[in-house]
């Protein structure tokens, strides 16, 4: 509803700048539409421009997976309106499922640089999920966030100069003002975008049923063991201090998490996102009854499934540490809660391969043929990406929203700079770091890296200094634990790697 509202004003403010007063019955343009014509025009553009092969274009999968990447949600209603946009000559669908630019499509793009030239592509498909989710998230009104999208899309927005667009567009002008007037032609070729929503609905239906069935039998995640045992014991001392508790829980992730979740599902009234603050709250004898419930990881028998969790909890650490090492040398409010999400940054996976093992390894499985990324993987396991089971559940225990939010992969910038941006951001980028540590990002990945750096106002030349100084951190760590950690298990940190 949100949405279809924000896409109501989109098409008011686009007719409006093109001379239209009057509504335009046809002229239904919405950000899922415009972000798949986006999508499939500028792979057109990167397949044009490549001297090799390597480019395939969009299929059903691809595209619905760089739909959601880009912050898209698409559902059943959304993949009819692409199916559509087909039949309306915005783009075709061949035999094979590949995705090809048609003119209108062509059209559409143009169109839009030419009114929004300050907001182009993703900008503008930005601006609009932004917004959307802060009225998701109860931070905006829908009122004051359609008058904000209205007075943003009028000042930046200038009247359509039909001298600037091509006069063989003008014909496609006139069709695109009067399509998608709801009566759909019949379909040109089945195609599959339909069938793969579906499936990938039911696929985290199940998953998530069979991690809740799971997670009410074992409602804690494992901790380290060397861990379990120092902080039972310093919260008997007489004279122990909340500081000294919280060092050593905020070295173990499962101790973090399990924390964290049990203060926020008991408070009605404040979200924690800090450690120190959960401690206070609960005070030594309601935090020893929470710590007593915990299980060790050394309870688990298999001795690869238990490896999995100590890479997990160890470059989780690492993450917290390259967190802790930069802010420390800064002046930032939220010192401890974003050094906190960068250690749960990867909260969905872990969850996973807690409560769901068999669904775990089938991602690794499928990451080991080379043909699959760690969110393609996931996606075709369980019908989504671990980031999001990683939000799910932290929405569902009642964290804080910079929190949650937190906890998504950035894939471009957010729109405009605000106080928290570094809170959003930096957890994602201190993970990724560890990553390009471990050499588990390719090419891309490394120059989104790179573009995040720059937009949190990181020097290159303290980078190295950073990750060396967190990876002593984590070796000497590992061994007070009695672990041998390598680098290349930095890997299970990666978003996409």
């Amino acid at each position: 509803m949100v949405r279809d509202k924000l896409d109501k004003i989109l098409a008011t403010s686009t007719l409006k700048h093109m001379g239209i007063i009057k509504p335009v019955t046809g002229f239904k343009i919405g950000i899922p539409l415009l972000s798949s014509v986006y999508l499939i025009h500028e792979r057109e553009k990167e397949i044009a421009a490549s001297q090799a092969n390597s480019i395939e274009r969009y299929n059903s999968e691809t595209l619905l997976d760089d739909l959601m990447d880009i912050g898209v949600p698409v559902d059943i209603n959304d993949a009819l309106v692409l199916e559509q946009i087909q039949n309306e000559n915005y783009i075709c669908i061949d035999e094979n499922d590949w995705y090809y630019e048609e003119q209108l499509g062509a059209i559409l793009i143009k169109l839009f640089s030419l009114i929004y030239p300050t907001m182009p592509g993703l900008n503008l498909i930005a601006y609009f999920n932004q917004t959307a989710e802060e009225v998701e998230s109860g931070r905006k009104t829908l009122d004051l966030a359609i008058d904000q999208i209205s007075r943003q899309l009028q000042s930046e927005g200038i009247p359509l100069d039909l001298s600037r667009l091509n006069k063989n567009y003008l014909p496609g002008l006139k069709k695109l003002l009067t399509t998608l007037s709801g009566q759909t032609p019949p379909p040109k070729r089945k195609h599959q975008l339909v069938h793969v929503v579906k499936g990938r609905e039911k696929k985290r239906a199940q998953a998530l049923e069979t991690i809740l069935n799971q997670m009410a039998a074992r409602p804690y995640l494992p901790v380290l063991p060397l861990n379990e045992e120092l902080v039972k014991n310093q919260i008997n001392q007489k004279f122990s201090t909340n500081l000294d508790i919280s060092e050593i829980i905020l070295s173990d992730v499962a101790m973090v998490l399990n924390i964290l979740k049990a203060v926020n599902l008991k408070s009605s009234i404040k979200k924690i996102g800090t450690i120190s603050h959960a401690i206070m709250l609960l005070g030594h004898e309601e935090l020893k009854e929470i710590v007593n419930q915990f299980v060790s990881l050394s309870t688990i028998e298999d001795p690869d499934y238990r490896a999995e969790f100590e890479n997990n909890y160890f470059s989780a650490f690492m993450g917290y540490r390259v967190a802790v090492n930069y802010l420390s040398k800064r002046d930032i409010k939220d010192f401890e809660e974003i050094s906190t999400c960068a250690m749960i940054h990867n909260l969905g996976q872990i969850i996973v391969l807690s409560y769901h093992p068999e669904a775990y390894f089938e991602v690794e499985r499928l990451m080991e043929t080379k043909k699959f990324n760690k969110r393609k993987a996931a996606r075709q396991v369980i019908g989504t990406t671990y980031d999001s089971v990683g939000i799910h559940f932290a929405s569902q225990w009642g964290f804080p929203f910079s929190v949650v939010e937190s906890l998504k992969t950035c894939y471009f910038n957010r729109v405009g700079k605000t106080k928290d941006d570094v809170l959003v951001n930096f957890p994602f980028c201190a993970t990724e770091l560890c990553a390009f540590a471990g050499g588990v990002l390719d090419q891309k990945q490394t120059r989104r890296l790179r573009e995040l750096i720059n937009s949190l106002n990181m020097f290159s030349k303290d980078i190295s200094t950073l990750i060396d100084k967190a990876w002593s951190d984590t070796t000497r760590f590992s061994s007070d634990h009695g672990i041998n950690v390598k680098k290349k298990s930095l890997s299970k940190i990666a978003a996409t790697g």
